[in-house]
């Protein structure tokens, strides 16, 4: 942990400064000497740190590494006073660190019609109203106030720092018999920093809530090849947010547009309220298809998908081509025979005249025979053996 005993000396290896700069910048310095045995070590630190001000923009004055080895006290204080304009009280060459905060102040609370640093502070009331401003409930006012300014101030103080984490970086009795407006500047910036602190704390709370269409995801059968154009099919889109995390609720506003080879596609999404969303889509036609997902306007991640859906079988065009059945010769025992050769004959009569049919020495006793059946009506099936009707023959089929 830093500490700090003398401003006049402490500075004067350049290693307070550097560390000091390292925690309020949140930056690192490439390189510096880390044990300073000797007098130019010394100022090559203290010179790596000014030089490091000015990259951030700070207009530095009559001071230079030997002001501060010298332990020139005025110019130390007048540098510490810039660090905090700088990373503190956040303000940048040009601008009044002053009336910015007093007008930031007063916007808070008008009503007690602060004009300065000082003596408006000294009843201890407007710190507390300024706590109570920026985050109100800690305190009933004016009813919590009494006739002791500095019970006044330290209430404000405490609540600030039980409540909001403001370090009392100053006593009640410096503000109300002893008040310095740097030191109050300085103090009062806390508040202003915590607001700030809050509004970027909803904005990530809002991010994490909010999702981000090029960290979103699409995914599934829908995508993917080998999709027909005879039945319905889908994927999944899943919310995520500006970290790639999944969103875990539902409704956002995505919307999909599908182009298929004769015209618009219609899709059906629906919010399964976890953060992902199911679109089912149902093809019209076979070939290229272009899916656009996209969340308020903005495309998602991977959009336009392309599919190229594949032509499915359609029942009603679906038809049977071949009929086979299978002819089992056996012999006057009623033995099935193992072997062919025999004399199997097939005769098929339809609606209009004969029938094709092929037949087929399978050399195990059976023979099969497939024929094809075009027109509606009656078919009768004449097999012989030797010229004579096989048992049943002839059969009759009707083709409706």
């Amino acid at each position: 942990m830093l500490k700090v005993e003398s401003l006049q000396t402490d500075f004067g290896d350049g290693l307070m400064l550097i560390n000091l700069l390292e925690i309020i910048s949140s930056k690192s310095f490439p390189k510096y000497n880390k044990q300073p045995r000797i007098q130019m070590q010394k100022l090559e630190n203290l010179t790596f740190a000014l030089k490091f001000l000015e990259s951030e923009g700070i207009k530095l004055v009559s001071i230079d590494s030997n002001s501060i080895a010298s332990g020139n006290l005025k110019l130390i204080l007048g540098l510490i006073w810039t660090i905090i304009l700088r990373y503190q009280i956040q303000v940048s060459n040009g601008a009044s660190a002053r009336q910015d905060l007093l007008d930031w102040v007063r916007s808070k609370i008008p009503e007690y019609n602060i004009n300065n640093f000082m003596g408006d502070w000294q009843d201890g009331k407007a710190i507390c109203a300024l706590a109570e401003a920026v985050l109100p409930g800690q305190m009933n006012l004016p009813r919590d106030f009494s006739n002791d300014a500095v019970k006044n101030a330290n209430m404000g103080m405490k609540k600030a720092k039980d409540n909001m984490g403001i370090p009392e970086i100053l006593d009640a009795e410096d503000m109300v018999y002893n008040p310095d407006e740097l030191s109050n500047m300085t103090y009062i910036s806390y508040f202003r920093d915590y607001l700030d602190l809050e509004s970027r704390k909803k904005d990530e709370e809002l991010a994490e809530r909010t999702p981000v269409p090029a960290k979103c995801l699409a995914y599934g059968p829908g995508l993917e090849p080998n999709n027909l154009d005879t039945g319905d099919t889908s994927f999944t889109i899943e919310a995520r947010d500006k970290n790639g995390k999944p969103m875990g609720q539902g409704g956002d506003n995505f919307v999909v547009d599908i182009q298929g080879p004769t015209g618009p596609v219609e899709a059906a999404v629906v919010d399964n309220g976890d953060g992902t969303y199911t679109v089912t889509y149902a093809p019209k036609d076979a070939g290229a298809h272009d899916i656009a997902v996209t969340l308020d306007d903005v495309p998602i991640k991977g959009s336009t998908f392309h599919v190229d859906i594949k032509p499915g079988a359609w029942a009603k065009n679906t038809f049977l081509k071949d009929f086979s059945f299978v002819v089992q010769t056996r012999d006057k025992r009623n033995v099935d025979l193992k072997t062919g050769g025999q004399q199997v004959g097939v005769e098929i009569k339809g609606p209009k005249g004969p029938v094709n049919a092929k037949l087929h020495d399978n050399k195990d006793g059976t023979y099969t025979v497939v024929y094809d059946i075009k027109d509606k009506g009656d078919y009768n099936i004449h097999v012989t053996v030797d010229g004579d009707h096989v048992k049943g023959s002839p059969f009759k089929q009707t083709a409706v």
